[in-house]
């Protein structure tokens, strides 16, 4: 097969300017956003985005139209643990290939963490997602042999939230916060040099007032983050310091989407709900947290956790050369 052959059968018809970015999908490109968008496993995992059924982290596949077999793959890169498309010829290394790398292209998009292939009618597309899951694919792309990536659509992920009880017992605590039918518990004005509020409450629910304080904790890891969380204004080395790092999920590791947590009475006991920024409407994985806690008896009880369900992603832009046309 010439280059020229090559190309086209990489590319397929459509109209182009000099940059070779600016193409406009042809109908075959564009159907494959339509898969994407319309696929429905036959069962389907309400844990489960449909994407994860139909993308690939490796495949083998004759990527340049040459005849020969390549390998395709996905690398992790760096602390930050962004994804990479790559590909591997036979006898060399791993190939990296271009990103989207326009101006147009959304901030979201150049910034996604995730990749994965889709082999669809013959062509080896790269899908990029939100985040490090599979739950929020955003963008749909033709990587091409002379080393550019056509943007062909954008899609918005359809994911749906509800707070669940662990068992029986907490639905009534679930169904209260959900229905905002519980008292918030505010804090008492800052004191000291840091002025940090100071919250004097019964969160061991063993009718003793502590003292806890909502702290930011640092971290320099990956792309660095801080986590707002409560830590006992008194021993850090008792129980009750203890069971609340229990409850936040033993800290250590910085969520840079968390909010800040709060205390709550129902039915005469102190709960602690953590949650990211945005739990309702989430835009990756790392954004998925809402849950509450209660601690009595000498533990940290998980009452309430969120529970996320995926559907097919909606498409919502198709490129035509140089920005988004509604589908």
């Amino acid at each position: 097969m010439t280059a020229m052959a090559a190309l086209f059968f990489a590319v397929g018809a459509g109209s182009y300017e000099n940059d070779p970015r600016k193409r406009i999908p042809n109908a075959e490109d564009v159907a494959a956003c339509r898969f994407l968008s319309e696929f429905k496993p036959a069962t389907a995992d309400l844990g489960t985005s449909p994407v994860a059924n139909v993308v690939v982290a490796g495949a083998s596949f004759d990527f340049d139209g040459d005849g020969q077999v390549e390998r395709l793959d996905v690398r992790d890169q760096g602390t930050a643990h962004f994804e990479e498309a790559v590909v591997i010829r036979d006898g060399e290394g791993a190939e990296d290939l271009a990103d989207p790398g326009l101006e147009d292209i959304d901030e979201d998009v150049r910034w996604a963490h995730g990749v994965r292939w889709l082999i669809h009618a013959g062509k080896a597309y790269i899908v990029r997602f939100a985040g490090n899951g599979l739950g929020y694919p955003i963008y749909l792309g033709l990587p091409h042999i002379d080393d550019y990536e056509q943007p062909i659509c954008r899609f918005q992920p359809a994911v749906e939230k509800r707070l669940a009880a662990e068992d029986p017992a907490g639905e009534a605590v679930c169904n209260a916060l959900a229905g905002r039918k519980v008292e918030l518990i505010v804090p008492e004005s800052g004191e000291g040099v840091e002025k940090s509020p100071l919250w004097r409450i019964d969160f061991m629910n063993d009718g003793r007032t502590r003292k806890a304080r909502l702290t930011v904790l640092d971290s320099s890891a990956g792309a660095g983050c801080s986590q707002r969380v409560f830590q006992s204004a008194d021993n850090q080395a008792d129980l009750p310091a203890r069971l609340l790092r229990e409850a936040q999920g033993g800290l250590g590791h910085p969520n840079c989407a968390d909010d800040d947590p709060r205390w709550f009475r129902f039915e005469g006991k102190t709960y602690l709900e953590s949650r990211s920024q945005s739990p309702d409407a989430p835009h990756q994985e790392a954004e998925e947290k809402h849950t509450v806690h209660l601690i009595e008896g000498g533990t940290a009880r998980l009452i309430c956790g969120a529970r996320y369900s995926y559907g097919s992603p909606k498409l919502i832009g198709i490129w035509n050369g140089g920005g988004w046309r509604v589908p």
